[in-house]
């Protein structure tokens, strides 16, 4: 997942507002998740769950992101003990979002 922020603010309260939205588009629940780390991305464990997730920056790093979504794809395919990417309708790419209207 990757903010957008046209502010350039990235913070705990812009990742937080990318993590609502990016979890509603994933049909997951955000509310209470835990912040584990603040730095270039944000990650979070989401609440009674074994899902991570990872906001980043800005859209800078967009191609690196989605080919770590498919190199996690391919080494579930060949039983590899990697990080999994959850089977969601986005499968297979990133979430894409924004913290301000366009």
């Amino acid at each position: 997942m990757a903010t957008t922020d046209t502010s350039g603010r990235f913070d705990s309260t812009s990742a937080v507002a990318v993590l609502g939205s990016a979890c509603a588009a994933a049909g997951l629940e955000s509310e209470d998740a835990e912040l584990l780390r603040l730095g270039e991305n944000a990650i979070f464990r989401l609440r009674d769950s074994a899902c991570v997730v990872r906001i980043g920056r800005n859209m800078s790093h967009w191609a690196d992101a989605a080919k770590e979504v498919a190199v996690s794809g391919w080494l579930a395919g060949h039983g590899y003990p990697a990080a999994k990417v959850l089977g969601l309708s986005t499968a297979g790419t990133p979430i894409r979002r924004r913290t301000a209207p366009s």
